[in-house]
């Protein structure tokens, strides 16, 4: 099972969870998402999920993603933390000494759906390679 976690979207789905969570269904996993804005994380999802997947499109879900990642490691230590979004690569490092085990960008739909098949996502791109 697949948990898709928003920390900011206060209600509203956010595109990238939305997109997300249709190219992992679409895969065959089963998905669930949650805005942490508006409850808390289900126990029961907690301990059944073998991934969890934060978006992390501003920095205010950033700042809160670090806890989330914290708890999350805390509480499932084997399960998979993937971090996705806009500010994911920008702080990387910070979002890995909380708990992240994979760090992607934007449109990481299809990294999201290799990470859950249990395969490795393409490498972040960090420049623009010109001709």
């Amino acid at each position: 099972m697949v948990v898709l976690l928003s920390t900011y979207e206060l209600g509203r789905p956010a595109f990238g969870v939305a997109s997300a969570a249709a190219w992992l269904r679409t895969a065959g996993h089963v998905v669930h998402t949650v805005d942490l804005s508006r409850g808390p994380l289900p126990e029961l999802w907690r301990d059944a999920a073998t991934l969890f997947a934060v978006h992390v499109p501003m920095h205010t879900a950033t700042r809160l993603a670090g806890p989330l990642l914290a708890r999350l490691r805390d509480a499932r230590p084997d399960a998979t933390r993937v971090v996705f979004g806009l500010y994911a690569p920008l702080n990387e490092r910070w979002l890995r000494d909380h708990g992240a085990t994979h760090v992607l960008g934007v449109e990481a739909e299809a990294d999201l759906v290799a990470v859950a098949a249990g395969r490795a996502p393409l490498p972040i791109r960090t420049g623009i390679d010109l001709p």
